[in-house]
């Protein structure tokens, strides 16, 4: 399942490889654009230095809440007060907007800003809390990974966020019995 709050989540990329190397690609003005367009939240300027600086709190309260969760821990007052800060950040108004032969009614920001963003994201976090089985959310198995995922697998047994960390982490073990 391809979710704009995991991929958010995943923007503070560490070497699977175990170099220690860690990469914000929220301060990469070309991924961030690329992010952008690919979750069609618009187009603008690389976030300033106090919406950069509320971008990164956010993804790590976010991943906070997530990490907690896989742990089997409940969401706390704390967490859902932070989930409801970022959602209700933007003012918005309804808009009805022609669809084929009927109408729908669609939510539109007064002002697409980076606080529009970040509550665009919280609502995809706040969907998958909602509307999914919030047991298939997952942390990567590899500890030099640690990306958030979906397990979509018939049996919720998936360990890996990508088949590249499930095999270098059964290299390693592989290695290390045979030493």
């Amino acid at each position: 399942m391809d979710l704009l709050c995991l991929d958010f989540m995943n923007s503070d990329v560490r070497d699977a490889l175990g170099s220690g190397l860690r990469t914000d690609r929220l301060r990469d003005a070309e991924w961030v654009a690329r992010f952008l367009a690919r979750w069609k939240l618009g187009e603008h300027n690389p976030p300033a230095r106090a919406s950069l600086t509320m971008l990164i709190e956010l993804r790590a309260a976010m991943w906070s809440i997530v990490s907690a969760m896989v742990e089997g821990n409940e969401l706390s007052d704390d967490d859902l007060a932070t989930i409801d800060g970022a959602l209700g950040g933007p003012s918005l108004f309804r808009l009805l907007v022609r669809d084929g032969g009927s109408f729908r009614v669609e939510l539109e920001p007064t002002k697409r800003d980076w606080v529009w963003v970040a509550s665009e994201i919280v609502a995809s976090l706040a969907d998958v809390l909602a509307a999914h089985e919030t047991h298939r959310l997952k942390l990567c198995g590899n500890p030099d990974c640690r990306w958030v995922f979906y397990d979509e697998s018939k049996n919720r047994t998936r360990r890996w966020c990508a088949d590249s960390c499930g095999n270098l982490i059964k290299v390693r073990r592989f290695r290390k019995a045979r030493r």
